[in-house]
């Protein structure tokens, strides 16, 4: 089916929205993987980087995020082959993740705690609810931040947990969509 002029436009500036954040997000990789090069020859540097640092999973996950939806806006335009370059962007950044986590854990800067966390009292905080996604794309992105934070991050959940709590925060429209693939690791 052949696309209006209306629909291409929409698609364009869409696609345009997505370069422009993935961008942004591969810009953080490059400024965190210079702080982190520079800390290990200057401690002035490692509060900076270590506070960077603190983001670098939503980073990869918002990359990802964008490089989907380039992908499939490229694909509604009939341009898939152009994705070969965003590709590459893609795994540039990439590698600057792992470089970074590398860098991270040979500095020893996921372990520092900072000032305000040495000095702050422990706290009993409420327990907070998992969020519900019905595929109401106007909640996606209050749903999305809130179950990254939640459980996306959280290290001491494996794989399968993780999609387990997927599953398990889904209903209405998304529901289907997410149950049609089966609970394993790789499908997370």
């Amino acid at each position: 089916m052949a696309l209006s002029v209306g629909d291409v436009e929409r698609i364009g500036r869409a696609l345009k929205r997505n370069i422009v954040k993935r961008d942004a997000v591969v810009e953080q990789f490059s400024i965190l993987l210079t702080l982190v090069t520079e800390a290990k020859g200057n401690s002035n540097v490692i509060p900076e980087a270590q506070a960077r640092a603190a983001d670098i999973e939503l980073y990869l996950t918002d990359l990802r995020i964008e490089q989907d939806a380039i992908l499939e806006n490229l694909i509604s335009l009939d341009r898939d082959s152009e994705f070969a370059t965003h590709a590459v962007i893609g795994k540039r950044a990439v590698d600057a993740y792992y470089s970074i986590k590398v860098a991270i854990s040979v500095l020893g800067l996921n372990k520092r705690e900072s000032p305000q966390q040495m000095s702050m009292p422990s706290v009993q905080l409420p327990k907070i609810q998992l969020p519900t996604f019905n595929g109401d794309i106007l909640q996606w992105c209050t749903f999305r931040d809130t179950f990254i934070s939640l459980v996306h991050t959280n290290p001491q959940l494996s794989t399968i947990q993780k999609f387990h709590y997927l599953l398990s925060t889904v209903s209405g429209t998304a529901v289907t969509i997410v149950r049609s693939l089966p609970l394993t690791e790789n499908n997370y």
